[in-house]
């Protein structure tokens, strides 16, 4: 996106890129980053130990403030629409 701001293709990459780091985020069926089954609502520690790795090595990443975002709501029913809030704000 950066070496190529005016292509075409430049609004569906940026959908699928925001599709990508909801699935970061988020998780899919099989692999949810967080446990809310149960009584007990939690991020699961190897999601944790990523988040923290990415943040550390990516701090200046779009998904930085995505994810410190997601560690403080994701108890939260709408979760989802919280982070696709702030990524149209990217």
């Amino acid at each position: 996106m950066t070496k190529y701001p005016n292509s075409k293709l430049i609004e569906s990459v940026k959908d699928e890129y925001k599709n990508y780091q909801m699935d970061y985020l988020i998780g899919q069926d099989n692999t949810p980053t967080a446990e809310r089954a149960t009584d007990e609502t939690y991020i699961y520690p190897e999601n944790i130990q990523e988040f923290n790795r990415f943040m550390k090595k990516y701090p200046k990443s779009p998904t930085a403030p995505l994810i410190n975002l997601f560690m403080e709501n994701f108890k939260t029913e709408n979760i989802s629409d919280l982070l696709r809030a702030e990524q149209d704000k990217l």
